[in-house]
């Protein structure tokens, strides 16, 4: 296993596949995506409930147009993810992609995704405007009570990982990865975008290793 440059890979959490990075996106495109945002909830206000509980809201992004430049971004960093596991592939779908805009007191309840990789992109976020909770399916079967309790400096153990957004963060795990969104106790939106990724190799859509 290779750790990418730029890219911390969260191997306490395996079986299950995460990284997360800073992502060198521009601050124009940046506030470009934001806009696209704030459009979207614009032109559809009621959106979709699925894990956003409160007056949180989201939609699925049907014109990536604004998001190509995180989308070249985040295939780079999904590459290094695998390659550091010695996966090949032929190509990488974004199968999916949606905003997420959680006021004050919203939150997403825990649930996993569909697809191969799934990860989110923080736009606009303030201190207190809810962590990104991983949790790892292990936690069903470690009974020892020497492992549930260790923790690491930041607090996270073998079953799960807290992480507080930072702007212009990109968080990517394996999709069948349990996670849940802190309450935003923040008087600011915290804004995101969403996303679910096929891995293709070419002959039964699955990763391959070499």
């Amino acid at each position: 296993m290779i750790n990418p440059p730029g890219i911390n890979l969260l191997t306490h959490l395996l079986p299950h596949l995460a990284c997360e990075a800073q992502l060198p996106i521009v601050e124009a495109d940046r506030e470009t995506m934001s806009q696209a945002v704030w459009r979207l909830h614009e032109t559809n206000r009621d959106g979709r409930s699925v894990s956003n509980r409160g007056a949180g809201w989201q939609a699925e992004i049907v014109d990536r147009t604004p998001f190509v430049p995180v989308m070249s971004a985040i295939e780079q960093v999904a590459r290094g993810l695998l390659g550091s596991y010695g996966l090949t592939f032929q190509e990488l779908v974004f199968t999916t992609m949606w905003a997420n805009i959680n006021f004050h007191r919203d939150f997403n309840v825990t649930h996993r995704h569909g697809g191969h990789l799934s990860g989110v992109y923080f736009l606009e976020v303030a201190d207190g405007c809810g962590d990104l909770v991983l949790g790892s399916t292990a936690a069903f079967y470690i009974s020892n009570p020497l492992v549930k309790k260790a923790r690491d400096a930041e607090g996270n153990n073998f079953l799960g990982h807290s992480i507080k957004p930072r702007r212009g963060q990109m968080v990517l795990f394996s999709s069948e990865t349990n996670h849940h969104v802190d309450c935003n106790l923040s008087e600011r939106p915290r804004l995101s975008i969403a996303w679910n990724m096929r891995v293709d190799d070419g002959a039964d859509g699955l990763a391959a290793r070499t």
